[in-house]
């Protein structure tokens, strides 16, 4: 019995850590998600790669997570230092009741990071570097004495090939990335055969292409696209400029949803009403799958339906659609 109990133990161990590592890394990408385009600017201003910039705004903050990041918009680490003249915030560091500097926004932080980074002698010899050569700039950060951490350039280099930061590089150089050399979760821009959607619910329409050529569609006047292979929430999000938190909430889903190809993906939120006043349930299917059916808002079916998504639906039952009342 002991030894089951300790197996048990054990088990749930594994399962718990596994959850922790997964929702680490999707609060990693909703922080990457949010400042992914500051980085890329600033990497075009003052030619610091977006990768670096977007990596240690990861390690530094905690993911935005850090006092430093919440309190005082600081998401470097950066110190008052001599000549700062702007607002401070006072935190234990290396020593007690260190000064560091306060920001009234995210994106003041990361241009105080450039800044600080272009302004200093001793980090003259990174801008020496090839700028899309992210190794060299990790351990150069290190040699010109950024982070006393002997590890720094390799937690910097975890982040960005385990988030594949090194694609924004390639933006801000204006450069379309090698795509055999990208991980599958981010070959959705790569042009792909196009097949002819095939959708129950109401008319496609093509509407415009949207990046890399990608077809974009109306369905119930609402902005969509087709899942191609390969395609995930966070490499769509990328590719339409939206935040991943976004994505989800536009397509009524959780966090960590799986996309197959062939799904409608919302890029703008759906509408209140459909095209037509019923469905009729199919085996298998849920609210939200007959949501995104027909463009219609979840919350709109629950309401009209006196339903929640989590309750099992019976196939062939009637759920209205429209309400006179909305």
């Amino acid at each position: 019995m002991k030894k089951i109990l300790a197996a048990f133990a054990a088990f749930l161990f594994t399962l718990t850590v596994v959850a922790q590592n997964d929702s680490a890394f999707f609060i990693r990408e909703r922080y990457i998600a949010t400042y992914r385009d500051i980085a890329i600017d600033k990497m075009r201003e003052y030619k610091i790669p977006a990768s670096i910039t977007l990596a240690q705004g990861v390690l530094e903050s905690g993911a935005g997570r850090s006092d430093l990041a919440r309190y005082a918009n600081n998401h470097f680490g950066i110190k008052c230092h001599k000549g700062w003249e702007g607002d401070y915030f006072i935190k234990d560091d290396d020593a007690k009741g260190e000064c560091f500097r306060k920001y009234g926004k995210a994106d003041e932080s990361f241009r105080d990071h450039s800044l600080f980074l272009t302004s200093r002698a001793h980090y003259a010899p990174l801008f020496r570097l090839d700028i899309s050569d992210y190794k060299a700039w990790a351990y150069g950060l290190k040699a010109a004495g950024y982070a006393t951490n002997p590890n720094y350039p390799q937690l910097l280099l975890k982040i960005i090939e385990e988030h594949k930061l090194y694609v924004y590089d390639s933006i801000g150089l204006n450069l379309k990335p090698v795509f055999d050399t990208i991980p599958h979760t981010l070959v959705s821009a790569v042009p792909a055969e196009r097949a002819e959607p095939e959708h129950a619910g109401v008319e496609l329409q093509r509407y415009s292409n949207g990046p890399s050529d990608r077809q974009v569609f109306l369905l119930n006047g609402v902005k969509c696209i087709v899942a191609q292979q390969g395609d995930t929430y966070i490499a769509l999000s990328v590719d339409f400029r939206l935040k991943l938190d976004e994505i989800y909430h536009f397509n009524d889903l959780t966090e960590g949803a799986m996309l197959k190809p062939g799904d409608v993906v919302y890029i703008q939120r759906k509408a209140k009403n459909a095209q037509r006043d019923f469905h009729i349930v199919g085996p298998g299917e849920t609210l939200q799958a007959i949501s995104q059916l027909y463009g219609i808002r979840l919350s709109m079916l629950e309401r009209r339906n006196s339903l929640s998504n989590n309750e099992k639906l019976v196939p062939g039952s009637k759920i209205r659609l429209n309400s006179k009342r909305d």
